[in-house]
């Protein structure tokens, strides 16, 4: 993807916004249906996570690896490039997504941005908002890309990680979202 296509999401973005009353949130932006908007949305969270270019952010986090492919879209490249700063084996990647198994995740990565099914884009959604609350309570990015691994005696994580709820369901990952947003706003 080049930086033209990230501005074009980003500027399709603030049309939808100047249009819409409040802030959107990840769920405004699914009902838009408009998969570019939802691409400008995903470049927005992620930079205000303190990362000035997410794609720049994703590609230092490069591992060189001559057999993968960068994803076509930039929900999933981004994922991509959460998956390698928080370690994700293929079992937690597909947890995390709510697929069957790690060639449904290939497939996803092959998938044009509007081609993206609607359960998976919210799942991205949340866990961008996951990644954006834990960058700016961590602002540290080795500890904050350390978070998830790390137990937690919370009433939510009761000795787990938060990575084993997130990976558990759908409500699992929306549940460390809400903690995690619940914590910013303190």
């Amino acid at each position: 993807m080049v930086e033209d296509d990230n501005d074009q999401y980003r500027r399709k973005l603030e049309e939808w916004v100047a249009a819409h009353p409040g802030i959107p949130t990840g769920s405004d932006i699914l009902q838009s249906g408009d998969f570019e908007i939802l691409a400008g949305f995903v470049l927005r969270v992620v930079g205000a996570a303190g990362l000035a270019s997410p794609i720049a952010w994703v590609d230092q986090r490069a591992v060189i690896d001559i057999n993968e492919t960068p994803p076509a879209n930039p929900i999933m490249r981004i994922f991509a490039g959460l998956a390698r700063a928080w370690s994700l084996s293929p079992s937690e990647k597909v947890g995390l997504l709510g697929v069957i198994s790690y060639e449904d995740l290939e497939t996803l990565n092959d998938l044009r941005i509007e081609q993206v099914p609607t359960a998976i884009a919210q799942r991205l959604i949340a866990i961008l908002e996951i990644f954006k609350a834990i960058n700016i309570l961590l602002p540290v990015h080795s500890r904050a890309d350390g978070w998830i691994r790390r137990e937690n005696a919370g009433e939510l994580f009761r000795g787990r990680t938060p990575l084993d709820v997130m990976t558990r369901d759908i409500e699992g990952l929306q549940s460390v979202q809400g903690y995690l947003q619940a914590e910013v706003s303190l």
